[in-house]
């Protein structure tokens, strides 16, 4: 099992947002998307999932290109964390877990017991089965993130897509998502690409980084050698402290000052 991303490139009209961007993700990786706002981040998961078709290039789920798969097809094969997720209606949680397998009923089909017990599994896996019942209203945001997640493991996907999934969460739900989100990596196998912001959660849970500059690959490899001085300098402008963590046993990373040549670039 393997994503293959090739030459992919688009525009918003005459704003080139992602410039000939190669890479493979494999069964069981978590891959994560880095880079400054703008730099074609969450663009490149649309073009993953096919809400956006790319301008040239390719996207292959093993030999599969999805430009010549259904919506349905797609949503078998990929699911989907955006970064905000608006429920409009008071459905339950169970509800809207549910949702997630529509790419597999039938016109007039409703859900059946198989259907159920994928659903009720994804809540387990999520830690969420206590909350079956509840409104969508009256739960936390980390919560809900989590029954975003179960809904998206309900399609039974081979590829998660994750855009800033830890985005407005306290400091204990993000790490509680990024844990779990390794766990589905490593144990069930599932290929995951993951946007993120923040350069200390990414180098800790990510097996590799891409980091996107103006819409190009700047750098790409393993966490130690894609979040180094010089590279976060030139793409993000500022300087940071970089000290390895016995605990985590990962590079961590605090933000120092602007870098002095910010406005030379």
């Amino acid at each position: 099992m393997k994503l293959r991303v090739n030459g992919v490139c688009f525009s918003y009209e005459s704003v080139m947002a992602l410039d000939d961007v190669s890479f493979e993700v494999n069964r069981g990786e978590v891959l994560g998307i880095i880079g400054p706002n703008g730099s074609g981040k969450t663009t490149l998961l649309r073009c993953i999932n096919r809400a956006l078709d790319p301008e040239r290039g390719t996207i292959l789920i093993d030999a599969k290109d999805i430009l010549k798969l259904d919506r349905k097809e797609i949503a078998k094969e990929i699911g989907v964390v955006p970064q905000n997720s608006t429920i409009h209606f008071p459905f339950t949680v169970l509800d809207i877990v549910l949702m997630g397998r529509t790419p597999h009923l039938g016109r007039l089909n409703g859900e059946s017991t198989k259907d159920l017990r994928i659903a009720r599994n994804a809540m387990k896996i999520t830690n969420t089965l206590h909350l079956a019942e509840r409104s969508i209203d009256e739960i936390s945001g980390g919560e809900k993130q989590r029954i975003i997640i179960a809904r998206a493991l309900t399609q039974e996907p081979r590829i998660l897509l994750l855009d800033e999934p830890t985005l407005h969460l306290d400091i204990n739900h993000q790490l509680e998502i990024l844990e779990l989100v390794n766990d589905l990596a490593n144990k069930k196998g599932i290929i995951v690409v993951l946007v993120s912001h923040d350069l200390n959660l990414a180098g800790r849970y990510c097996n590799r980084l891409v980091l996107l500059n103006k819409g190009s690959i700047f750098s790409m490899g393993r966490p130690e050698e894609v979040l180094t001085r010089k590279n976060i300098s030139d793409v993000y402008n500022i300087e940071v402290e970089i000290s390895y963590n016995k605990s985590i046993k990962t590079n961590t990373f605090i933000p120092i000052a602007v870098s002095k040549n910010r406005s030379s670039k």
